[in-house]
């Protein structure tokens, strides 16, 4: 626990018992008092921990450990006695009361009574805690604060230019790198570079070696290194002929201006390694109008994107993020550090390295750090010991790695260290959506009502979740989250590790009987749904619960032997905040939900819920009910609508929903409404607790707080008129819209006539604001688009799906016109034939698409031709995927041209014939193409997926090619016959996936198929295709095999393959007679070993 985290608790703590506690509870006669002692005691610690450092751990030595857990309960235990009491009281004003006034005063003063008294015991246990301390040990602890714990920079971590040559590194992707970075500093297009990434993940390595390689550069005449402490700030300079070391004893203001001064002359490549903040950095932005023609180029290493902006670098152009060691590099790092020989480097030490790589996340440092540690360990276990470690802890290999985090994590505000803790509770691997994680942020508490200020644009918006956005984005933008796929992420193994160490006080994520007296957890998550049985009885005090892909959490309902875990939830865990059991086998929810009173986020996603019990009316301050894709889901009880504080809900995906029984009138704090259904207004039923379909238009428009709408089964049944009534367009704060068209099943299929002009009315007065930052537009069957899918009306859009729109001949006119769109899907326009004038802009000189960077075209039956765009459009383009468009014969020539485009995946494409010239294209995928014929001239290349393109012919001028991935049918033979002919290379790794008469052709020396492979990779994996399951790998030169597969051993038996490894010799030994007797003894065993082993082989080949 930190000082800035226990500050944070303890403020707000006080906040409550100030506000709403003292206006409320202090109603009771002689509370008033109780109430103020307590909140003078608990301001008191607060003051006495914020004149500690801001970043200073709270030692666990054992006299602090428990003062800090008490401490820590007592300020949840009184943010939960305020939070139960606004309850209670506002659940007693809703109810109507039969009696007298005088009796509901007396439940009111009952209420007051009981929050008074617990708030008096708590008072008491504050006193108690201190006065059970040794005499000033309450103040020798918060004296001993004073001292900033954070790990001071020595001078060997000072970190310079690597004078004694080019910096120690192992794989092609930084090679690549430093290859692209020098080529593009030499241009002349950009001055001002950025090298981002995790903490390390050998960003200033990157930076030292393209430092080193532009040494001899004449373009660069004078060379200039700088580096900031990470914990004073100070600088170091290195500079001159020599680079000698300067001294850093001046202010960072004085040295800034030394920088300044030396970049106003010429030929200068300047290295500033390690910028924490962008204050006082903005002259380079300023200066970099004049770098260009003065030869002058610079370097920041950071690890937060959005500050090496803010100085002025481009974030398209110049910023380069350092990617994490893939598995074969990172294996290759590991066994070099930890000095492994060649013949070991196979077999089960290759198996125990690669799950290491994995759990270092592929970072240099850790690995690094972790090999250094293995030095001179020929035996398999302590490898084995290192896979179970905690990384985090007193060794010196922890304490290494963990300060190379430290330094990214300290820099964190109170509120972002919470959001980034938090994220430790999702399963190592699993993709982290950002709304779910956004949302259990607020629902925890993370964040006070009204405490972010909001921009013009961002009014309207809840400013817990504008500054839940803000911290999503800081974690992305410091690389703690990677960005996966659109709206989600990833958090690397070992940054989850590390949360989980310091977050080890309040968040559990193991195994629950495990769980130790002296532990209170009060966030937990559990792998499997029969894991809540065996939580401890004393957790009660839970605020989190997350439990995803439950296998059995309904428990042996068929013997009633024990209570469904439902039940057991709800009884026990009456303090959640947030339950999450997404994706679990949940067939049924009791009535016992409503005990969950302080309930505020509850996703029951992908489950088998039938229907929500009436008890759900109780759960008054939930703010997010998500019932996405609960396909058995067939009712909605009346209590729904009575959740005033609901913010979202979400019923998409859910067709066997035919029985609503609440009306939205109350749902005023509504902002985002997934699955609306409407209904004609003379179906819906007079009484508001009769069953309907759907909700009218009309009951939609008065959500004026909206902001997400998805809006589904428009068609037919829904008259122009009534769409009018919702007024769309009048939704000042709607961002986020998703149209779903439906044609019912009575009706003509393909539409026709009226039912095509009727979908195209409706949906023109369904005309949304100008402000609108992403639409889709799903299954439409009209002839046309809406007039308002424009670039004249849309001004403000990012993201467009047109999906499912069969009947329009024509796109959109001028989308490229589109300011901000930067995502564009166009999928299942099966009428279109070409795309041409579409793509083109207005007026011709201005750039199309100047902001697009991911395109999505998909299942276009039709598609034949694609033109319009000029060099110089769509300059941002980095990611393109074709899919499922059998007539399209080439790919669009435009393409040549961007100059961004790195990743491109084609799918089912099977008249395309070549893929040719595409500058800096890194990643591509093609399968299934099945007349495709050449891969050529494509220089930028490094990894390259084939699966079931039989008519390839050649894969060539792809220098730069690192990794090659085949995928073949299961009944196929024999390898691709362009596999001999790719250029050799002694870095490049091979992955097969076949059968096992396909890899059994390539698994030895003698093989048939080892020729073609032998040259042209260092590195070979096979895998069974049907499964993915490893079959053997094998290092190509010399040739040594480890073959994983049992059927794999089996068959190199039957066909006479070596499968033994012979054992290591001896390792040498000087000096005696002793040592000579030894050497010869071993040399003898060695020969007897082998003599065996091939007399075995020459009996096995002779059957």
């Amino acid at each position: 626990m930190e000082t800035v985290i226990l500050y944070g608790l303890l403020k707000e703590a006080t906040a409550a018992l100030a506000g709403f506690a003292y206006n409320e509870i202090a109603k009771v006669l002689g509370v008033k008092h109780e109430i103020i002692k307590l909140e003078r005691k608990l301001k008191t610690i607060a003051v006495q921990l914020s004149t500690a450092p801001y970043h200073t751990i709270i030692p666990h030595a054992e006299g602090n450990h428990e003062w800090l857990k008490q401490l820590t309960e007592i300020a949840y235990e009184a943010e939960s006695i305020i939070d139960r009491f606004k309850i209670e009281v506002g659940m007693l004003q809703l109810q109507e009361w039969s009696g007298s006034s005088l009796c509901r005063c007396c439940r009111e003063v009952n209420t007051r009574c009981r929050a008074a008294n617990r708030l008096e015991k708590l008072n008491k246990r504050l006193d108690d805690l201190k006065a059970s301390s040794e005499q000033n040990q309450w103040a020798r602890t918060l004296q001993a604060l004073a001292t900033d714990q954070r790990p001071a920079e020595s001078s060997s971590e000072v970190i310079g230019p690597c004078h004694g040559g080019e910096p120690n590194s192992v794989g092609s992707i930084i090679s690549n790198d430093c290859d692209d970075h020098v080529r593009r500093m030499r241009g002349n297009s950009i001055s001002l570079f950025a090298i981002v990434g995790a903490p390390g993940v050998g960003k200033t390595t990157l930076a030292q070696k393209i430092y080193h390689k532009m040494r001899e550069d004449p373009q660069f005449q004078r060379r200039m290194w700088v580096h900031i402490s990470s914990s004073t700030g100070t600088m170091t300079i290195w500079s001159g002929e020599n680079e000698d070391r300067e001294a850093s004893n001046s202010e960072p203001r004085q040295q800034r201006e030394i920088i300044r001064r030396h970049l106003a002359g010429s030929k200068l490549l300047l290295v500033i390694d390690n910028v924490r903040d962008n204050e006082g950095w903005e002259f380079l932005g300023e200066l970099g109008q004049g770098f260009l023609e003065r030869d002058v180029r610079v370097i920041l290493t950071a690890s937060h994107r959005d500050r090496t902006r803010i100085i002025g670098v481009n974030r398209w152009f110049g910023c380069h993020h350092v990617r994490a060691l893939d598995e074969d590099d990172g294996w290759l790092l590991l066994r070099r550090t930890a000095q492994l020989r060649e013949h070991e480097a196979v077999g089960q030490f290759q198996n125990a390295g690669i799950r290491i790589v994995s759990k270092c996340s592929g970072l240099p440092l850790a690995l690094k750090a972790v090999g250094s540690s293995l030095r001179q360990r020929d035996q398999l276990d302590p490898w084995m010991v290192k896979l179970s470690d905690d990384f985090f802890g007193t060794q010196v290999m922890q304490r290494e790695i963990q300060r190379s985090i430290d330094t990214s994590y300290m820099e964190l505000g109170y509120r972002l260290k919470l959001c980034f803790l938090y994220c430790s509770l999702y399963p190592e691997g699993s993709v982290i959506q950002q709304k779910s994680i956004m949302q259990q942020w607020i629902a925890e508490g993370f964040f006070e009502k009204g405490s972010s200020g909001t921009t013009e644009e961002q009014q309207g918006t809840c400013p817990e979740e504008v500054e839940a956005q803000n911290c999503y984005t800081e974690l992305v933008d410091r690389s703690l989250l990677l960005p996966a796929a659109d709206g989600c992420a990833t958090m690397p193994n070992l940054l989850r590790s590390y949360a989980i160490y310091r977050s080890q006080d309040e968040n559990y994520v193991g195994d629950p009987r495990n769980i130790g007296r002296a532990f209170k957890v009060w966030r937990l998550y559990a792998a499997d749904g029969g894991k809540i049985r065996d939580i401890p009885n004393d957790v009660t005090s839970l605020r989190t619960l997350l439990v995803f892909g439950s296998s059995s959490p309904q428990g042996d309902t068929s013997t009633n032997a024990t209570p469904p875990v439902m039940d057991i939830i709800c009884k026990r865990f009456t303090s959640l905040r947030v339950l999450d059991l997404r994706d679990g086998q949940v067939d049924s929810v009791g009535s016992n939900l409503g005990q969950l009173l302080q309930l505020r986020y509850l996703n029951l996603s992908n489950t088998s819920i039938r229907r929500l019990p009436h008890g759900v009316s109780n759960l008054v301050m939930l703010q997010y009910l998500i019932l996405n894709n609960c396909r058995h889901l067939n009712s909605l009880p009346k209590g729904v609508g009575r959740l005033k504080n609901l913010r979202t809900l979400d019923i998409s995906e859910t067709p066997g929903l035919q029985e609503i029984r609440f009306r939205l009138r109350n749902l005023k704090e509504l902002n985002c409404f997934r699955g609306f259904l409407p209904v004609p207004n003379s179906l819906v039923p007079v009484s508001s607790s009769s069953a309907s379909t759907g909700w009218t238009f009309k009951e939609l428009s008065n959500l004026s707080k909206l902001t997400s709408l998805q809006i589904l089964n428009l068609g037919s049944g829904t008259s122009r008129q009534e769409a009018a009534e919702l007024r769309l367009h009048e939704m000042g704060h709607l961002k986020e819209l998703e149209l779903f068209c439906t044609i019912p099943a009575d009706h003509e299929q393909p539409p026709a006539g009226g039912d095509v002009e009727s979908i195209g009315d409706v949906l023109g007065e369904l005309k949304p604001p100008g402000h609108l930052t992403s639409l889709k537009l799903a299954k439409f069957y009209g002839n046309e688009f809406p007039s308002w899918v424009s670039s004249s009306h849309l001004t403000s859009l990012e993201q467009l799906t047109l999906d499912g729109c069969s009947q329009c001949q024509r796109l959109p006119p001028s989308l490229c016109d589109m300011m901000d769109l930067n995502f564009l899907t166009i999928s299942g326009c099966s009428a279109l034939c070409e795309i041409t004038h579409e793509f083109q802009g207005a007026p011709i000189n201005l750039v199309a698409f100047r902001r697009l960077e991911q395109l999505i075209v998909a299942e276009m039956e039709s598609l034949q031709t694609w033109s319009g765009l000029l060099e110089g459009d769509m300059p941002l383009l980095r990611s393109f995927h074709i899919s499922r468009c059998p007539r399209l014969s080439k790919l669009p020539p435009w393409l040549i041209h961007c100059k961004a485009l790195t990743s491109m995946k084609i799918h089912l494409a099977d008249k395309l014939l070549e893929i040719r010239g595409l500058p800096a294209l890194k990643e591509l995928q093609v399968d299934s193409c099945r007349a495709l014929q050449r891969i050529s001239e494509l220089g930028r290349l490094e990894d390259l997926e084939v699966t079931a393109c039989p008519g390839l012919d050649a894969v060539e001028d792809v220098p730069l090619l690192r990794s090659l991935r085949l995928r073949e049918d299961a009944s196929s033979r024999e390898l691709p016959r362009w596999l001999p002919r790719l250029a050799p290379s002694s870095h490049r790794r091979l992955e097969i996936l076949g059968g096992e008469d396909l890899l059994d052709s390539c698994s030895s020396e003698h093989a048939p198929s080892w020729p073609r492979i032998k040259d042209i990779a260092y590195l070979v994996h096979a895998k069974v295709v049907h499964d993915g399951s490893a079959y053997f790998s094998c290092i190509t030169s010399p040739p040594r095999f480890h073959r994983i597969s049992q059927q794999c051993r089996e068959r190199a038996n039957a066909c006479g393959a070596t499968v033994q490894t012979l054992p290591p010799p001896p390792p040498q030994e000087n000096g005696g007679e002793l040592q000579e007797a030894k050497a010869w003894v071993w040399r003898a065993l060695y020969g007897l070993a082998a003599a065996f082993l091939i007399g075995s082989a020459v009996i096995l080949s002779g059957h």
